[in-house]
Order: C-alpha cells, then structure tokens, then sequence
C-alpha cells in the first residue's frame, strides 16, 4: 500500500461494514484516521482502538459512493439466488456485490498526493453500475 505518513482522513461511519475497511486500509497505509459514527459508538471506539486513530487538520473532502457492496446490511438480500442473477446481468463488471475491499484501493488514491488537486470530487465504484 501506499505511504500516507502526515496524511488525515475522517471517515464517516466507520464502526463497521465499508467504513471500517476504509479506517484499516487507511490506517494501514500509515494515514492518520478519524472516525465519525453516530449510530454505534462503541463499535467505532474499537475500530478506533484497533488503529490507533486520531483526528487532524487541512483535509482536501472528497466522496466514495461505493455501489453494491456485500456488508452485514444487505446480507438477507444476498442468500436471494434470482436477485443476484438479475444483478450480474447489469454491470459491466459482472459483478453483483463487490466486497468492501475493493473500495479500499480507491480510497487510498483518494487521499494520496496524486488526488491532492481534486476537491469536492465523488468517486463512484460499483463495478459499472452507473456505466449501464
């Protein structure tokens, strides 16, 4: 992974899911991580712990809009064989349900030096979703 040494990113509901992959991947890459979660703060206290995170200052604000991504909201949904068919038909990608791992790489672009000139930007990743 890429060097984020001085780097700071906040991450938005970061206790699980997507979120939490983010924070690790993040922290991981040697960023500094805030997180921010209203719906289950002890779970965010132990990502936080897990990491070691911290908040900081002078962050370029950007958006992931990940789009369908396997995670414990939609797992009911995913035992559905006949949705899923339907959803691998759609996307270039093939995909029906990405894993929450595939955002981390776009994220890491997203606060590295090679996105330090965009600003208020959304970047998609759905597998193509969008692209149909």
């Amino acid at each position: 992974m890429s060097d984020l040494a001085g780097k700071v990113a906040i991450v938005t509901g970061g206790s699980e899911g997507i979120g939490a992959a983010i924070a690790k991947g993040l922290a991981a890459a040697d960023a500094t991580v805030a997180i921010v979660n209203r719906s289950h703060p002890e779970r965010a206290a132990d990502i936080v712990a897990a990491i070691g995170a911290a908040a900081g200052r002078n962050i370029n604000v950007n958006v992931l809009a990940p789009g369908n991504i396997a995670t414990a909201m939609n797992a009911a949904l995913r035992q559905d064989d006949s949705w899923r068919v339907k959803m691998r038909e759609r996307p270039p990608s093939g995909d029906d349900f990405l894993s929450v791992d595939d955002l981390v790489g776009s994220v890491l672009f997203l606060v590295s030096d090679g996105a330090r000139k965009m600003h208020g930007q959304v970047l998609c990743v759905d597998g193509g979703w969008t692209a149909w």
